[in-house]
């Protein structure tokens, strides 16, 4: 599945970047924060044998109106291995803008993310190995960047489990048991500076 994205939306292309060393951000168009947040980085999962879990971190987000945040979306195989992930992430298009996506390819450089941003509000991210088997352990699977172009009190980021867009990881047995978690973002709007017109 290529990478699709309409001239208007702000996902210019896929990125596949190692990021085991620093997961680092290379953008496309890559736009400034308006403050110093610092990405945090991911924190590897509980492993729970027989459960594969993909996460959103951090859980939960706090951003103010028109800065940039990052999103791991993190993977624990929960000791086996898999055939391949694909995750069905929903976010509101009217408080969310996608800014760009890069994927991890694995100690061995074998692994190849693909993600499909034709829809606004849907991002579909599909992991699998060049080698047809993707090892047991820990993956920072993505990193997706949003700026929040909005500011509700919260919204949330979730893993889609139903229809067509369901979040999935499959080894030759078949589908896995899966442990989603979904994160809440806060979007606070900068004070006013007094005496500003």
């Amino acid at each position: 599945m290529p990478f699709r994205a309409p001239n208007h939306h702000p996902l210019a292309g896929l990125l596949a970047l190692p990021l085991a060393a620093v997961l680092g951000l290379s953008a496309c168009s890559s736009p400034t924060p308006r403050s110093n947040l610092a990405p945090p980085g991911p924190t590897p999962l509980s492993s729970s044998p027989g459960i594969v879990q993909i996460a959103l971190q951090p859980p939960p987000v706090a951003a103010p109106l028109g800065d940039i945040f990052p999103l791991y979306v993190l993977l624990d195989t929960g000791g086996q291995a898999l055939q391949g992930v694909q995750v069905y992430l929903d976010y509101d298009p009217q408080v969310l803008r996608p800014e760009l996506v890069t994927g991890a390819t694995g100690p061995s450089g074998d692994l190849v993310l693909t993600s499909d941003a034709d829809d606004p509000g849907r991002i579909d991210l599909e992991l699998r190995s060049s080698t047809g088997t993707i090892a047991a352990g820990f993956y920072p699977l993505a990193t997706i960047v949003f700026t929040a172009v909005a500011a509700p009190p919260t919204t949330t980021v979730q893993f889609t489990t139903s229809g067509r867009r369901t979040t999935r990881a499959f080894a030759a047995s078949g589908d896995l048991p899966l442990n989603l978690r979904d994160t809440t973002i806060s979007i606070r709007v900068p004070p006013t500076s007094a005496g500003a017109p």
